[in-house]
């Protein structure tokens, strides 16, 4: 039975999912300023405060709108953007901007900031596009992928790692190496689990 939450602890709740970092969360819920920090990690710790924490952010996401899937698509205009629909290639190699109303709606969510400014020599006005970091966002999109792909195969393999089998001469004899994340290992070393994968490549 998960434990009804203190009064602290409720406006505790409600500053983290305001955004506020734990600390501050915890002074502003009343708690000591000198033990803020510890008690800040200590209430995130507890399943009946991470489990208020969580109902409450899926709550407020509901009430705005939020939803997996629209975030997803989002993140998906940004990693996938393509920036040959913000600009042409002239016959000479000259690179020219669309002008704002012909750049396809899909293209807007990878875009940061447009910046309008004054061509030089009377040129008339120019603009500037910048766009959202593409590699934050498919970093972010390959880890939760890898990540459901884990759970799927298997719950309780969630870690990752990057594994070569090297075999090589030395002496006239036949020896085999294991790289795990570009480090030698000792297969005898290895933990249970890790050797199970290591056993499932040869």
């Amino acid at each position: 039975m998960i434990q009804a939450l203190t009064a602290k602890q409720e406006r505790f709740v409600q500053e983290i999912v305001a955004g506020e970092s734990g600390a501050e969360s915890a002074r502003r819920a009343g708690y000591a300023e000198a033990s803020a920090n510890v008690q800040a990690s200590q209430n995130l710790s507890k399943p009946n405060i991470a489990e208020a924490v969580a109902r409450s952010r899926q709550e407020v996401a509901k009430r705005a709108g939020i939803t997996q899937e629209r975030l997803f698509k989002e993140m998906a205009g940004i990693a996938f953007s393509d920036i040959r629909e913000l600009l042409r290639v002239e016959s000479d190699g000259t690179l020219v901007f669309r002008k704002i109303e012909n750049i396809p709606a899909s293209s807007w969510p990878a875009i940061k900031e447009v910046t309008a400014f004054r061509l030089p020599d009377g040129g008339g006005m120019g603009v500037k596009f910048q766009l959202w970091d593409k590699i934050k966002v498919l970093t972010l999109l390959s880890k939760w992928l890898l990540e459901e792909t884990a759970d799927e195969a298997d719950p309780s393999k969630q870690s990752f790692h990057t594994i070569v089998n090297i075999n090589s001469v030395e002496g006239g004899k036949q020896v085999r190496k294991v790289l795990v994340n570009g480090k030698p290992l000792d297969k005898r070393e290895a933990s249970e689990q890790l050797e199970e994968r290591i056993t499932g490549l040869e």
